[in-house]
């Protein structure tokens, strides 16, 4: 079962979506384990560059994708994807 990580979550689940800094959010997140209104702009703007469905929701689908963007090594890639880390997920100044 995957846990859904949105708006008002809290804990060490919360503090996985570090991926956020890593996939370009700008300023860089804080990860203090509170997902506020930062983070829900930064999941938002991440899932549509990703080519997801925006709905600010963490769940399966965009947790895959920001690992896919962030990971040196999957798939048999040996770097991060930077055709799809291109850009910034501005406006994001730290999960709140």
């Amino acid at each position: 079962m995957t846990t859904l990580l949105k708006r008002g979550s809290r804990g060490a689940a919360v503090r996985s979506l570090k991926l956020l800094s890593e996939y370009g959010a700008s300023p860089r997140l804080l990860i203090d384990g509170d997902f506020g209104p930062a983070t829900d702009a930064a999941v938002r703007a991440a899932q549509g560059r990703l080519e997801l469905v925006v709905d600010g929701i963490a769940g399966a689908q965009t947790m895959t994708a920001l690992r896919r963007a962030t990971e040196p090594v999957f798939a048999g890639r040996a770097e991060p994807d930077k055709e799809a880390m291109q850009g910034e997920v501005s406006g994001c100044a730290h999960l709140v």
